[in-house]
């Protein structure tokens, strides 16, 4: 039975809003939730190519997630500076 809209919990709403804001995590953990629930007439694998396909899996939904948090610390820390020290500015590497 799906869920309606209207039938998530805050917890639910809350990862899906998150994952809209980070679609690369998102395409992760669809792959991921493809592995578990193969039913797509996939060929039978062993447990042991599930596992490894997984492990795979989760190390890409590791750098992406590394990847998302460096992205928004450095822009934090861009904002922190700028508001903290007004002469602080962005300068381009002259070639």
């Amino acid at each position: 039975m799906t869920k309606k809209k209207s039938d998530l919990s805050a917890h639910e709403e809350h990862l899906i809003l998150g994952l809209r804001q980070h679609p690369e995590l998102m395409e992760r953990f669809r792959a991921i939730l493809e592995l578990t629930d193969s039913k797509d007439g996939v060929a039978i694998k062993t447990a042991d190519e599930i596992e490894a396909l997984l492990i795979d899996e989760v190390r890409r939904l590791g750098r992406t997630a590394m990847t998302d948090w460096v992205v928004s610390a450095e822009m934090r820390l861009g904002e922190q500076l700028a508001k903290n020290d007004t002469s602080a500015g962005v300068r381009k590497k002259k070639r």
